[in-house]
């Protein structure tokens, strides 16, 4: 989704988030935290504290300062589900060597996103829990992994597929992953399956889809730098709590107090 750092009076910050894919339901309320950084670590509060929300605490780590590019799932043909099936929202993010990739249903379609509900739970409560299960498994997508080089991702997490890890996502020298054209405001990505997926450029720090295009210093021989460096940055972090899994945005990692919220992209 969207976000944005919002400066107010007395120097407090705070993060508004806009979410356009989630794997829950919307709840109807909306995601702000208290924002602090400290170096490579960004610390959250969940602000306010009331009867809809538990208060927690997350501290974000940061794994790779590397170059961004950030694309945003515009089509696909044909539509999973069928021609007359809604369209999904989708980002495919890439931080210097890690890259993430989400794609379900927008807010309002589907059975997931179409209904406001305090969680995934009681979702399956008031309707088939099997139905809701079976439309996360079929339109529901996320993924992350690591840029070994231009035109070569491999999977390091899959939400549904555990077995994924460590398999290639796409290889542009073997066709592995179908095949990727890069436009000067688009990217199309033909799928092993015949869907074509085109992607509106909205950041282009570097090609990571390109063999042969120029590498950023994060994935040549500063990557090691860099995993040193998130060594280090999540060493803190577990003196503040607990460091959870690295987060579905491959970019930080997270460690929390407290009530739960859930994951989300």
């Amino acid at each position: 989704g969207y976000h944005v750092v919002a400066d107010l009076v007395g120097g407090r910050q705070m993060s508004l988030r806009h979410r356009l894919v989630d794997f829950r339901p919307p709840s109807g309320c909306i995601l702000c935290t208290q924002v602090r950084f400290d170096h490579e670590v960004m610390g959250e509060l969940s602000y306010p504290r009331g009867r809809t929300r538990d208060e927690y605490i997350e501290a974000w780590t940061q794994l790779n300062a590397g170059p961004v590019a950030a694309l945003e799932l515009t089509s696909e043909t044909p539509r999973p589900g069928g021609r007359l099936a809604a369209p999904r929202r989708g980002f495919w993010l890439f931080s210097g060597n890690l890259w993430a990739r989400v794609i379900g249903p927008g807010r309002g379609d589907g059975l997931v996103a179409g209904y406001c509900c305090s969680s995934l739970a009681q979702l399956e409560v008031l309707f088939d829990a099997g139905a809701v299960r079976k439309e996360l498994g079929r339109v529901y997508e996320a993924c992350s992994g690591r840029v070994e080089a231009p035109g070569k991702l491999r999977i390091t997490q899959d939400a549904w597929a555990a077995d994924l890890a460590g398999q290639i996502f796409y290889e542009a020298t073997t066709g592995t992953g179908g095949s990727v054209n890069v436009f000067k405001h688009e990217v199309l990505h033909r799928l092993p399956s015949g869907v074509e997926q085109r992607w509106r450029v909205r950041d282009w720090g570097f090609d990571p889809f390109t063999p042969g295009a120029a590498v950023p210093t994060l994935l040549g021989a500063a990557a090691a730098a860099a995993e040193a460096s998130s060594t280090s940055s999540l060493s803190r972090s577990r003196s503040r709590g607990k460091v959870g899994a690295v987060a579905p945005n491959g970019s930080k990692s997270r460690s929390r107090s407290g009530g739960s919220s859930g994951g989300s992209s």
